[in-house]
């Protein structure tokens, strides 16, 4: 009686390893892309790209809650301040309201606009 012949191994299986291997690859890079633009959109647009503005010296607190990082009360402090002190001349005068600090006002400024008072 013959022994039995070896199969040979199926050559398919190692290219369909590489080619899932690839492709999972390739879906991590792209989760890892829209993670990265979700963490901070507003990052990723340009102060030119911005389709409105809010002029600071003349928003109102409904007005100013659109605003990145903006809340109901922080925009009526905002809008008290300014009655109180006058108009902002520039945007790091919005560091005289309270509870309003440096990486607040950073994440606005592409959004924001100062007109000077009378204009």
């Amino acid at each position: 009686m013959a022994a039995p012949r070896p199969t040979p191994a199926d050559p398919s299986r190692p290219a369909a390893i590489a080619w899932l291997l690839g492709f999972a690859a390739l879906m991590l890079l792209l989760a890892g892309v829209q993670w990265l633009w979700l963490a901070d959109p507003a990052a990723h647009l340009a102060a030119a790209d911005a389709q409105w503005r809010i002029d600071l010296n003349r928003a109102s607190a409904a007005d100013l809650v659109l605003l990145p990082g903006i809340g109901p009360a922080l925009a009526e402090r905002i809008v008290e301040d300014r009655r109180r002190q006058g108009p902002y001349v520039v945007l790091d005068d919005l560091n005289r309201v309270v509870g309003l600090g440096p990486a607040t006002i950073q994440k606005m400024q592409p959004w924001v606009v100062l007109t000077p008072a009378g204009e």
